[in-house]
């Protein structure tokens, strides 16, 4: 069966073709399926976007000619500066250039998640910030770990056990919460991505790292360890005490 990479970058190139490798993967993986229904109304909005009328005389060009004054010995020519020019009704131009800007919009925020599925985003956000699961480390007080919640608008019922990082950090052009939590096997990062959803539980193996994300109402938690053993422990602690104050 083909990875979350090799599903972006085949759905990417080609959004209205999903052969039967593409088509088991996103069965059994939620993320890769939500991409699937995101850039298949992607493909279909750039469709009706280009799908416009051309105003008429639009590709015409007239051009300045100097008004000189004939005579019966004398041919009116060309200006020699004369430089070509063109109008456009300016209402049509807006809503063109509108237009454009909508589609480019949309399809850079759906370019961020061709290039990098949910799991290999978490991954690669994780292993950007190694020194946070280094073995000299301290408590992170209860104070500090409430305030960075409520800065990333989320709010927690119950304890966490042992925090030994708590930061904002930027992930997929949102402000999310980063905490990483001392299981009884060792560190084990948990995000927590209010604007994330995902379509059921899914676990990933990729890098060396074991990981699951779990959906909670419109965002997902995602718990990112190095053995399973440790990630479900954190998971089980996290899981129902979660919830999003935006």
């Amino acid at each position: 069966m083909i990875n979350c990479t090799t599903f972006a970058q085949r759905l990417g190139s080609n959004p209205g073709t999903i052969d039967e490798s593409m088509s088991a993967h996103a069965s059994s993986c939620a993320s890769c399926s939500t991409l699937q229904v995101e850039l298949t109304q992607f493909d279909s909005t750039l469709r009706v976007a280009f799908d416009i009328e051309v105003p008429a005389g639009l590709g015409q060009l007239p051009v300045e000619v100097a008004q000189l004054e004939a005579t019966d010995s004398v041919v009116p020519l060309k200006r020699a500066d004369a430089q070509p020019s063109f109008s456009m009704n300016k209402p049509v131009f807006a809503l063109a250039a509108t237009l454009l800007l909508g589609v480019g919009v949309f399809f850079g925020s759906q370019l961020s998640k061709i290039s990098n599925p949910l799991p290999q985003a978490v991954i690669a956000h994780v292993e950007h910030e190694p020194n946070l699961l280094q073995e000299d480390w301290s408590v992170v007080p209860a104070s500090r770990v409430n305030a960075v919640l409520t800065s990333g608008n989320v709010s927690l019922n119950g304890d966490i056990g042992t925090v030994r990082h708590a930061g904002l950090c930027s992930f997929r052009g949102n402000k999310v919460v980063h905490v990483v939590v001392q299981s009884s096997n060792g560190p084990v990062t948990v995000m927590l991505l209010p604007k994330e959803k995902t379509e059921g539980i899914t676990s990933f193996d990729e890098e060396g790292y074991r990981g699951v994300l779990i959906p909670v109402g419109e965002g997902s938690i995602a718990v990112i360890g190095d053995n399973e053993k440790s990630t479900d422990e954190v998971r089980n602690n996290f899981t129902d005490k979660v919830a999003w104050s935006i």
